[in-house]
């Protein structure tokens, strides 16, 4: 599946919302979004387009909100509009840090799924979900030994 990454600034939101646009040939997406007068940003590598043009992706594509990104790989959860890293995960074993991939990971991408369906519902709700999650744990969460 190839995906091409699309944001919209809405008047009402502090950043950009991102969006993925997924279809089975990366270039008929790419087409398709310079076709709605996206603007390519080399930076971010997304495409800055209308609420006009995502409507009509939506249409002919798979659409889904994607602002919080997740690199389980390393523990990180990220805003996607500012490339800031949200979150850091690690696994604790005797004091110090071990790379424990399968905790991390799940915990990595339940974070993420968390944030994301916060931010959906606004900026006040992801703002809440934000400040409690900081508030249990600071911006780094230690994942207790077994």
């Amino acid at each position: 599946m190839a995906e091409v990454m699309v944001t919209i600034k809405y008047a009402n939101r502090i950043s950009p919302r991102v969006y993925r646009v997924s279809g089975e040939d990366f270039n008929a997406v790419k087409d398709a979004v310079k076709a709605l007068v996206g603007r390519y940003n080399g930076a971010s590598k997304t495409w800055s387009i209308n609420a006009a043009a995502l409507k009509a992706l939506r249409a002919q594509y798979q659409v889904e909100p994607s602002d919080i990104s997740a690199d389980p790989a390393h523990g990180v959860v990220s805003f996607r509009a500012t490339d800031e890293i949200i979150f850091v995960i690690k696994a604790a074993a005797q004091g110090g840090y071990v790379h424990r991939p399968e905790l991390v990971w799940d915990r990595t991408l339940e974070i993420a799924r968390d944030l994301q369906a916060a931010y959906n519902r606004g900026d006040e709700e992801f703002a809440a979900v934000l400040g409690d999650l900081y508030a249990a744990n600071g911006t780094t969460i230690v994942i207790p030994a077994d």
